[in-house]
């Protein structure tokens, strides 16, 4: 008996027309078996002898097909694959862009208060930030988390800055904001 002739109208794992439907579901079968498949496992599965299921697997031309059948299900996987990184590189983004901007508004809030910015709590927060928003973008495995000690809110030392003069704690304050401001997308004023 000759090969089975594969159509161009359809995929080559799907049950042709002149293949009848016990054959095409033994051929399905044969298919989900996996890596592990061959016509001796199904014909012990199914009971039959294998020189049968052997003879029906070389005429319904199973090894093929099934070997379509696994690089399309392949393919499928790297696309959700691909489809999961964008949409974690995009949950990234977004968290980046929302320390942004709770930045930005903790820096209008201690203005308006007029209170003096903590130059080590913003740059640590801008590490953060631009750290989630790398990361994501290279849509890398790691992980940040914003919390402190126990869950609590996240606390930097800033001993260094305490170590400033009055005059250069406020050249710094006013550094960081423009600089928080530039990567914001507006404009710092010199005077907070």
């Amino acid at each position: 008996m000759p090969a089975l002739v594969l159509e161009a109208d359809r995929e080559v794992w799907e049950r042709q027309p002149a293949e009848s439907e016990s054959q095409f579901e033994r051929f399905e079968l044969f298919r989900e078996m996996g890596a592990k498949r061959s016509p001796s496992l199904l014909a012990k599965k199914l009971e039959m002898s294998t020189a049968y299921v052997s003879n029906l697997a070389r005429i319904g031309r199973w090894r093929e097909r099934a070997a379509a059948w696994d690089r399309e299900q392949a393919r499928q996987d790297r696309a959700r694959l691909a489809d999961a990184e964008r949409e974690h590189a995009a949950a990234g983004i977004a968290a980046s862009r929302m320390i942004y901007e709770h930045v930005m508004e903790t820096l209008v809030e201690m203005r308006d208060r007029g209170d003096r910015f903590k130059p080590g709590q913003v740059s640590r927060l801008l590490e953060v930030a631009s750290k989630v928003g790398w990361d994501a973008l290279r849509a890398g495995a790691s992980e940040v988390h914003l919390s402190g000690p126990g869950g609590g809110p996240v606390q930097v030392a800033a001993a260094a800055v305490g170590a400033l003069g009055e005059e250069e704690a406020a050249r710094l304050e006013l550094e960081l904001a423009q600089e928080i401001v530039r990567r914001h997308g507006g404009e710092a004023s010199g005077d907070h």
